[in-house]
């Protein structure tokens, strides 16, 4: 059973790591990227990321602070990848993240991918 302290501490580091989060997403938003991310008990969930107002490398520049923020508070980041997921499944293997599981969604092949810090 975890102590009061321990369940005290870990409540304190998810807060840490939302306010991170929500400042990650307003400062993407600033940059022209969409970023929609949801911490979970065990992992960031990537919504949505993308590109639309920015000059290329941003979002990636975006994608590497949410790994920054992965590595510091050791969580994972989860996302899937739906557009065009072949040619975007081998750019996040080339960040480090690796194939978790593939899904047929209507006619629309879906790649759930995975960060480990």
């Amino acid at each position: 059973m975890r102590s009061a302290i321990a369940a005290q501490a870990s409540a304190q580091d998810q807060f840490s790591i939302d306010i991170l989060l929500q400042n990650l997403v307003l400062s993407a938003h600033e940059r022209g990227v969409e970023l929609d991310v949801d911490l979970q008990d065990d992992h960031i969930w990537v919504a949505n990321i993308e590109r639309h107002e920015a000059k290329a490398g941003v979002g990636a520049r975006i994608l590497r602070d949410l790994m920054e923020i992965s590595d510091h508070h050791d969580i994972p980041i989860r996302g899937r990848v739906v557009d065009n997921p072949e040619r975007l499944l081998k750019y996040y293997q080339s960040l480090g993240f690796y194939e978790i599981g593939r899904k047929i969604c209507g006619s629309e092949l879906n790649i759930e991918v995975e960060y480990e810090p």
